[in-house]
């Protein structure tokens, strides 16, 4: 099948990404509608400044690894296919705030936020791993869903659950002091594929009551922080959870 139409090929004569002598054709693909080509040839380490809104990033299946450095003030937003990686390549994205806004997938990217990372309806999480660090979020709005992803959450991050958004099969990891909250929750429940680490499962503003579903990716870990609030448990899938904090959910265990 052919290119987009807006689409321009990465020729990396050097790392820049608003260099026009870089791609193919000579214009920067930095609009909404964009999609940015990646191939087997070219710089891998990709410097992108300031902030930067683009259709959709595209590997072909023969690309090499890349690694995107962002200006940590800055902001990458994609509007149509987000990350679309058809090689056996990891493909990285080292950034401050990252946004998926509608149909877009993070794909199988590695993606480092010293930011916010958010998803809004209906993005989705795809395959990729979201490594969330500091007094930063992962944000889910609406029918936003993380899928398959595995989210890494250090320091006080938090996994923010809004509206009708969805865990997915995701693997969620926290750290010690990090959160995983539902906030305007509008389900009675959702899912998650498994819970391992410390911090604190609870509800925010405005959420009376969430059941939550855990087991879906069959992996057997243990979670020793809090469960708090009026959240219900039901664990299901192949693997074994174990619940070693002092934990004090009021809505039951199955």
């Amino acid at each position: 099948a052919g290119l987009p139409v807006h689409a321009q090929t990465w020729l990396g004569l050097s790392g820049d990404y608003r260099e026009t002598a870089n791609w193919n054709p000579g214009v920067v693909p930095e609009m909404t509608t964009a999609t940015a080509v990646f191939g087997a040839a070219g710089a891998a380490n990709v410097s992108i400044a300031g902030t930067m809104h683009v259709g959709t990033f595209q590997f072909s299946n023969d690309a090499q690894a890349y690694t995107f450095d962002m200006d940590p003030s800055g902001e990458l937003r994609f509007w149509e296919n987000g990350i679309v990686n058809g090689s056996a390549s990891t493909q990285t994205i080292n950034a401050g705030d990252v946004t998926f806004r509608g149909n877009s997938s993070a794909g199988n990217a590695i993606i480092n936020s010293s930011g916010n990372v958010e998803l809004w309806h209906p993005a989705s999480g795809g395959n990729a791993t979201f490594n969330i660090k500091g007094a930063r979020s992962l944000l889910l709005t609406e029918t936003a869903s993380l899928d398959r992803a595995t989210v890494n959450l250090t320091g006080t991050a938090s996994l923010d659950m809004h509206d009708s958004s969805s865990g997915g099969e995701a693997a969620i990891s926290m750290g010690d002091i990090s959160r995983l909250i539902f906030v305007d929750y509008a389900l009675p429940g959702t899912t998650i594929g498994s819970l391992s680490g410390g911090g604190t499962v609870g509800l925010g503003a405005r959420t009376s009551a969430v059941q939550l579903t855990i087991g879906g990716n069959h992996q057997s870990t243990t979670y020793y922080g809090i469960i708090r609030d009026n959240l219900s448990i039901v664990k299901t899938g192949s693997g074994t959870l174990t619940l070693a904090g002092n934990n004090g959910f009021s809505g039951g265990l199955t």
